[in-house]
């Protein structure tokens, strides 16, 4: 599906095909016209090849950012990994980002994980949101993408947000569970910076975050799972020892000391006081 999505930013040899042919019949037609409306023809045809060069342009910007995050997500179990290559990726290649970063619920609070452009100031007064704060609490709570491009009218942005002077901002809902578990945000000191292209981009890559999230999870509970083998496995090792332990000794108070020696190392079970006598 991801794949399909990039598919989504890339026509580039179909336009340059387009322009070519555009280019080679407006050639033809101005042979016959004169100097004057030949030198009108010729602005309108640079103008639009400058818009499609730009187009183009940004299309080898998004498809770079995909594919490096996808690489990460699905290369890495470090789920700080991922997000800081997420950031770094938007940041480098949207110029009009003026600050991002990447939030993730914890209980009450919408936690800083990963960020880029903050001043230290404004940092120390975002990196922990208390429900229902802010446009990053409204992201997590409607559970759907939100853009702002002009935060004069808008109502949910918070004071430190204002006095920074972000002008405009884009928030997409990072999944997990069935619910929203974190948030991916970008901001400008511009107004109306991003746009529908900005908009698909960041849902991609919120969704190779979650794909990054889920890695780290199955990952970690394989390690629990295997810790917890190996304590099995040394609890069984200590049962044994005690069945074999009946068999050996003759004397009774020598098999009820050897299981209270080995009991100890059980990973639930506490041995009661030692006594020197039955």
């Amino acid at each position: 599906m991801t794949i399909l999505k990039t598919r989504d930013f890339l026509r580039i040899d179909k336009m340059d095909k387009k322009s070519k042919s555009k280019r080679q019949s407006i050639s033809k037609r101005t042979q016959s016209l004169p100097d004057s409306e030949v030198s009108g023809t010729n602005l309108e045809v640079d103008k639009r090849d400058t818009v499609k060069l730009s187009d183009s342009t940004k299309k080898e910007r998004y498809e770079s950012i995909i594919l490096s995050v996808m690489s990460s997500a699905h290369r890495s179990i470090d789920l700080q990994e991922v997000m800081e290559n997420a950031i770094d990726a938007l940041r480098e290649n949207i110029k009009a980002i003026e600050h991002l970063g990447i939030y993730v619920v914890e209980g009450e609070h919408a936690v800083l994980r990963a960020q880029r452009g903050l001043p230290n100031w404004f940092y120390k007064k975002v990196r922990r949101i208390p429900y229902p704060k802010g446009f990053i609490w409204s992201t997590i709570i409607e559970g759907k993408p939100r853009y702002v491009p002009d935060v004069d009218k808008d109502d949910v942005i918070g004071a430190a947000g204002r006095k920074f002077g972000t002008k405009s901002y884009l928030c997409v809902p990072i999944q997990g569970d069935g619910k929203t578990v974190g948030v991916l945000g970008i901001a400008s000191l511009v107004k109306d910076a991003f746009d529908h292209d900005e908009l698909k981009l960041l849902e991609i890559i919120a969704h190779q975050i979650e794909t990054a999230m889920n890695n780290a999870r199955q990952a970690e509970e394989l390690k629990n799972l295997s810790i917890e083998l190996r304590h099995r496995n040394k609890d069984l090792e200590t049962v044994n020892t005690i069945n074999q332990s009946v068999h050996k000794f003759h004397d009774l108070e020598q098999v009820f000391q050897t299981a209270l020696d080995m009991t100890e190392g059980l990973g639930n079970c506490q041995a009661p006081g030692r006594r020197s006598t039955f």
